[in-house]
C-alpha cells in the first residue's frame, strides 16, 4: 500500500516519501488513509480518500463543486480555515489510478469527532460550525455548483417514492410500521413545502450542507471549538 499511495502521491506534488499509513476506519462510504510523509527531516499527515464511485458517479463534479466552495472560503473570508485538497500539474484536485480507481488528497486537520456525545458545549459549537459555514457561502453563487446526485434533496420527490413503495409493499412489511408511515403521511404536505416553494421561484438557491451532524465536524482536541 505505501508503494501505491506513494505513486498517488506524486500525482498531487506532495514533497518527500510515505513512512506510515494507517487505516480511518470511520466513514461508511469512501476508503480512508492517513498517510505520513517525511521530507528533510519533518513529517506531515495527508489525507488520502479513494471516493467510491458506485455511490457517487459523478466524482469529477463532487470535486469541482469542492474546488468552487473551499475557494470562496480562502478568497472572501481570509483567515478562515478551510479544507485543502491538492492538485496535479495540470490543475485537477484528483486522479484515477492505473486500476480506474478515483482518488483525493487533502491536509491532515489535528482533529477529534464525536459520533455521539452529551457535552452542551460541543453540541452548541458543532450548531456554530454549520452557521459560520452557511453564512460564508451566502454571497456564492450556487449556479455554479453540479447537483451531483438528482433530486437526492428533494424532499416532495423522495416522499412520493417512499408512498409508491408503501402502496407496493414488495417485502410485506408496511404493517410493521404503520404507525410511523401514518405519521409521516399526516405532515406530508408539510415536508415537501420547501421544496416546492423553491421550484415556484419563492426562495433563492443557496449552498447548503445538508448532513448536520456532530460527527461531521472537525474540532481542536484542546478546546473543543470547531
Amino acid at each position: 500500500m505505501k508503494e501505491k499511495l506513494q505513486k498517488i502521491g506524486d500525482c498531487f506534488r506532495l514533497p518527500g516519501v510515505v513512512v506510515e499509513v494507517d487505516t480511518v476506519k470511520r466513514g461508511n462510504i469512501n476508503s480512508t488513509y492517513c498517510v505520513t510523509y517525511e521530507n528533510k527531516g519533518r513529517k506531515k499527515n495527508y489525507m488520502f480518500q479513494r471516493v467510491n464511485t458506485f455511490v457517487f458517479k459523478n466524482p469529477v463534479q463532487i470535486m469541482e463543486n469542492i474546488d468552487h466552495v473551499t475557494s470562496h472560503i480562502l478568497q472572501s473570508h481570509a483567515g478562515s480555515p478551510a479544507l485543502h485538497f491538492h492538485h496535479t500539474k495540470d490543475g485537477s484536485n484528483f486522479i484515477f489510478d492505473e486500476d480506474g480507481s478515483f482518488w483525493r488528497v487533502m491536509n491532515a486537520v489535528d482533529s477529534v469527532t464525536f459520533d455521539s456525545c452529551d457535552d452542551l458545549e460541543v453540541i452548541r459549537n458543532t450548531g456554530e460550525a454549520f452557521g459560520r459555514f452557511q453564512m460564508q457561502l451566502s454571497d456564492f453563487d450556487a449556479s455554479l455548483l453540479h447537483e451531483t446526485i438528482p433530486d437526492f434533496h428533494n424532499t416532495k420527490k423522495r416522499l412520493d417514492t417512499l408512498f409508491e413503495h408503501v402502496a407496493e409493499d414488495p417485502c410485506q412489511r408496511a404493517s410493521l410500521v404503520s404507525d410511523e408511515i401514518a405519521y409521516i403521511a399526516s405532515v406530508r404536505e408539510r415536508a415537501g413545502e420547501l421544496s416546492e416553494r423553491y421550484a415556484a421561484g419563492e426562495f433563492p438557491l443557496r449552498v447548503t450542507h445538508n448532513d448536520t451532524k456532530a460527527n461531521n465536524v472537525l474540532f481542536d482536541p484542546k478546546t473543543k471549538k470547531p
